[in-house]
């Protein structure tokens, strides 16, 4: 009997201890949030809130940024982030969102199970009803059952805002020889990037398009 009771208040040490922390998670990524734009160091603070991986995506499909300072141990997971874009197969995942999200309370999502033995869950980052991104986790370090949605939600507005500033920022005009000069590095990861670059310049796109077949896919 004494040794169910001791087993017993273990566990809800535990469970405090666990509270407390995510709490002061919760307050860094805030904190954080409203110091800095950076969108990795934010990424960081989500991923202890979290404490799982976590990877950000835009409309374009590149990755803006993703956990560093954890190990990841899948091949999959790796690749993107170092190539810097998702698959295709990712990308028509998240073009058919209405039709294969889950609603669940407050969140709506994407599971993605078929990719490794990690769970992937997408997240559309909206700000004032515009689409900004995507927020990939993955289950690795804690399952998904056991996270508040409450976590789930502060991480997803904070990351929409964050994406939105971003995106605000990047969306100045682009110098042409900038633009060239990274068309010749091959730094574009498909034709929406591509594109999305050449509207920010003063070049004419129709033949730029025509004469370089590398956009049409992300490889």
């Amino acid at each position: 009997m004494c040794g169910k009771m001791d087993e017993s208040h273990k566990d809800i040490e535990r469970n405090c201890a666990y509270c407390i922390n995510t709490m002061n998670e919760r307050q860094s990524l805030i904190d954080i949030a409203f110091q800095s734009d950076d969108l990795q160091l934010i990424c960081e603070a989500a991923t202890r809130v979290l404490n799982n991986p976590v990877l950000l995506i835009t409309p374009s499909h590149r990755i803006m940024a993703y956990t560093k300072s954890r190990e990841v141990k899948d091949e999959i997971w790796v690749n993107a982030a170092e190539r810097g874009f998702i698959t295709l197969e990712f990308g028509a995942t998240l073009a058919n969102w209405n039709s294969l999200c889950i609603r669940k309370g407050m969140l709506e999502y994407i599971d993605v199970t078929e990719i490794s033995q990690y769970k992937r869950r997408f997240f559309k980052l909206t700000y004032k009803n515009q689409l900004v991104g995507y927020l990939n986790v993955m289950e690795m370090f804690q399952k998904f059952d056991q996270i508040p949605a409450n976590d789930f939600q502060l991480v997803i507005e904070i990351m929409a805002k964050e994406m939105h500033i971003n995106e605000k920022y990047h969306s100045e005009n682009l110098p042409n020889d900038e633009f060239l000069l990274s068309l010749v590095h091959g730094d574009y990861v498909n034709r929406m990037h591509f594109n999305e670059m050449l509207h920010r310049t003063t070049l004419k796109g129709n033949k730029l398009c025509d004469c370089d077949d590398r956009y049409d896919s992300p490889l």
